[in-house]
């Protein structure tokens, strides 16, 4: 529910789900963190992880289309995914709080999701 809110909330205002979701993008002196061109690449995965999440709720299915998760690609930006995904969540959660959402149920909801993104 929150990652789906998430994109919901970021995503392209036109609605069109075959562009990228435009997900919280973290301050250049964090992705700097994570190393210029390696950040960026990890973002860009990240998004791609996030299109799948949205498509998989918008077809009711709990499959995601194929592609590396979280875990995966944690492995291969040596933590930095996992770094800069946390970022991206934590913004998005603290915007749903904002917005009157339940802060259990939010965190609750992520805690969950992210743990199968990572398996």
């Amino acid at each position: 529910m929150a990652l789906v809110a998430l994109t919901d909330r970021f995503g392209e205002p036109d609605g069109d789900m075959s562009q990228e979701v435009a997900i919280a993008r973290p301050p250049s002196e964090v992705i700097l963190l994570a190393g210029r061109r390696r950040g960026e690449e990890c973002l860009d995965m990240l998004n791609d992880l996030f299109v799948r999440v949205r498509e998989a709720d918008r077809d009711r299915t709990q499959e995601l289309a194929p592609g590396p998760s979280l875990e995966d690609l944690d492995k291969n930006y040596k933590g930095n995914a996992a770094y800069l995904m946390a970022y991206i969540v934590g913004s998005g959660v603290g915007a749903l709080i904002e917005e009157g959402q339940d802060a259990d149920r939010v965190i609750d909801s992520v805690a969950e999701f992210l743990e199968q993104l990572s398996s």
